[in-house]
């Protein structure tokens, strides 16, 4: 049997122990903390890397866009030079002309469109698109 003496003795030990209990719960909890905000502060860097790449992708494939953009407009204007050229030299209206060649142009369109949707290289036939028709008036549609 326990004296008051004794019984109030082994409450503080259960106190001391209890609170060196919750001081060892609480410190192993800041390490786990620690350790998933570290974790997630390298998921944060990885992604703000992967956003980055994107964006220089998208940044990239504009450019080339752009340039396809300016070599497909000076081919049209040259074109539209030398049809011009064509009716001077041979005395035939430059309207029949530009109807002949943009209609080879539309067919060699047709068939090159065609190819790469065979191959998987382009997803939507963009031919059908009235937005987009009004856009392309040198497509003659077959």
């Amino acid at each position: 049997m326990l004296n008051a003496e004794d019984a109030l003795g082994l409450q503080e030990d259960l106190a001391i122990m209890q609170s060196n209990r919750r001081r060892a719960r609480s410190a192993a909890l800041m390490a786990e903390e620690a350790t998933n905000a570290t974790a997630a502060h390298r998921m944060l860097d990885l992604a703000e890397v992967t956003v980055q790449k994107a964006r220089a992708d998208l940044a990239a494939a504009n450019s080339s866009r752009n340039d396809l953009n300016a070599v497909a407009k000076a081919t049209r204007e040259v074109l539209h030079m030398v049809m011009e050229e064509w009716a001077k030299a041979t005395g035939e209206p430059v309207d029949q002309i530009r109807a002949r060649v943009l209609n080879m142009v539309s067919r060699r369109y047709d068939k090159l469109v065609d190819e790469a949707i065979a191959r998987g290289s382009i997803l939507i036939d963009k031919r059908r698109d009235p937005e987009l028709s009004k856009q392309r008036n040198w497509y003659i549609e077959p």
